[in-house]
């Protein structure tokens, strides 16, 4: 992964007009345009060195992965709809794999 987002895209949405979001740059006094896919992100920010050298994007992968379950919750949520049991599971079963009880990267 090339870009890890320190905010997360599910998070930009709620802010965004058409995937865009204003973005205050550092010693500027106005505000960009940026789309949700650029903004707010950092080069390779959650990327690991395993003990033998090689590098790892495990991090952004589980991220991106109960980011992509949750974004239907925070719609559904936005539209009205209740917090029910099946919404609050959804981030906790995002990142669980079967018959694992610890993360993959351990």
């Amino acid at each position: 992964m090339k870009k890890g987002h320190i905010v997360p895209q599910v998070y930009q949405r709620s802010f965004a007009v058409n995937d865009q979001v204003a973005v205050h740059i550092d010693r500027r006094i106005d505000c960009v345009l940026m789309n949700i896919r650029d903004a707010a992100t950092r080069p390779r920010f959650y990327r690991r060195t395993r003990a033998d050298g090689t590098e790892i994007d495990d991090v952004e992968a589980s991220l991106s992965r109960i980011e992509d379950a949750v974004g239907p919750v925070f719609d559904e949520l936005g539209r009205g709809l209740p917090l029910n049991f099946a919404r609050k599971n959804v981030p906790g079963s995002a990142h669980r794999r079967p018959g694992r009880s610890q993360p993959g990267f351990l």
